[in-house]
């Protein structure tokens, strides 16, 4: 009697490792980019992974544009999952709708989708001049929602002339 039971905690106790080790590599992770000088920079990430090798810009006004450019974004979709997604994305900047998509991700793969953003529309609402510099400095709260999820990143864009 007491070898059935073992046997049967083994079994489960296997199941459960299988089930874990599959969970663990089963997931989708999103990142928020932006272009800068023709190269992505990453700005946020969900889950959050923390890589201390990769710089995060936009904080202190490391983005330049004139009023009259679009500001170019890209979401990354990295689908760990076994079946591919098609989702609509939604991004808002401080809380206004600007931009919506699709973005499709094979089964076990990657995709992009781009986007952009007046750079007016982060300078001309909130835009202020530091202290000895001519141009001024907007910034913006910008968020993805995309399949229940939400990549959030805060963003500063110093206003340059063409």
């Amino acid at each position: 009697m007491g070898s059935r039971a073992l046997l049967t905690a083994g079994i489960a106790a296997g199941l459960l490792v299988v089930v874990l080790v599959a969970d663990s590599t089963m997931n989708r992770t999103y990142a928020l980019d932006v272009q800068v000088d023709g190269a992505w920079r990453t700005l946020a990430e969900h889950p959050y992974r923390y890589d201390e090798s990769r710089p995060y810009v936009g904080l202190n006004g490391d983005l330049e544009a004139n009023r009259s450019e679009e500001i170019r974004f890209r979401l990354r979709v990295d689908n760990g999952y076994p079946w591919a997604m098609d989702e609509t994305f939604r991004v808002y900047e401080n809380g206004d709708e600007v931009a919506s998509g699709q973005v499709a991700a094979p089964a076990q793969g990657e995709t992009t989708a781009e986007f952009t953003i007046p750079a007016d529309r982060i300078l001309g609402r909130n835009a202020v001049s530091p202290e000895g510099e001519k141009f001024p400095v907007g910034s913006a709260n910008i968020q993805v929602d995309v399949d229940g999820e939400s990549v959030n990143a805060f963003v500063s864009v110093r206003e340059v002339t063409a």
